[in-house]
């Protein structure tokens, strides 16, 4: 079974109604946005933080992946979780590593490709051109990760939304950014209703454990799904010479 796919449609909402006659029990509230994080290390005092500060999802690096022995050990002896390989270069994954998902790069071998077992993300540039973009729906990817430019400490801008949003407008795939800071729950809601599934975060600093953290209250804090609305109103497409045409046909009824 692909866990990948089954988590990534549980925190976008589109869970299957149970059938069936029987009282309906209470829905618990889940989150409405998938938390990853990119493991600095395998050992059990970094798998811990990562867990207790609220990740659904481990993506092991590709320079970790040459220990074999530590990596079973770890996805074995981990309380249960959602585990992922990075794939970069000509690397081949490996099907019997106990991986349920790989995060593949636009270099990544085409054999990554194939099985349907594990799940794949697949790293993308927003930047690419629609044609680029659109191809991807052909792939047998279950998700796209991507990255926006954040200089610094300076907030989110209108163009990162529209990045976001036209992302989910070219591509029917659940979309995972890639952060290495914490956003607050009013950007992440935004984000979010502009088609943003979840987050993978970067530990490329010192600090990871309290962004984690950070993120996921933000997230907890985030209120249910709703459908967008639409409250524009209706608008007729302006046909050259139709306001001169509308012009003449009212002198002509004033003048009878």
């Amino acid at each position: 079974m692909n866990k990948l796919r089954e988590w990534l449609k549980r925190v976008a909402g589109f869970e299957a109604t149970r059938m069936g006659f029987g009282a309906a029990a209470p829905k618990a509230k889940g989150p409405t946005m998938g938390l990853l994080v990119t493991m600095p290390s395998l050992d059990k005092k970094a798998i811990g933080a990562a867990l207790e500060a609220g990740a659904e999802a481990l993506v092991v690096p590709a320079g970790l992946s040459g220990d074999t022995e530590a990596l079973r050990s770890a996805i074995q002896e981990s309380p249960p979780c959602l585990w992922g390989l990075q794939i970069q270069g000509g690397q081949a994954p490996d099907p019997e590593q106990g991986f349920d998902f790989f995060l593949l790069s636009p270099s990544s071998a085409l054999s990554a490709l194939k099985g349907e077992e594990q799940g794949r993300l697949l790293e993308v540039d927003p930047s690419w051109d629609d044609v680029q973009l659109r191809v991807l729906e052909q792939l047998p990817v279950d998700g796209l990760v991507f990255s926006l430019p954040i200089k610094g400490e300076e907030g989110l801008a209108v163009q990162h939304l529209l990045a976001v949003r036209r992302l989910s407008s070219l591509l029917r795939k659940p979309l995972v950014l890639e952060l290495g800071r914490p956003l607050s729950a009013q950007d992440l809601e935004l984000l979010r209703d502009g088609g943003l599934t979840g987050l993978l975060v970067s530990t490329s600093q010192a600090r990871w454990p309290s962004t984690l953290k950070e993120l996921k209250q933000a997230i907890e804090a985030l209120p249910p799904r709703g459908r967008p609305k639409r409250e524009w109103d209706a608008v007729l497409p302006m046909v050259p010479g139709r306001q001169a045409l509308r012009a003449e046909e009212e002198e002509e009824e004033d003048e009878n």
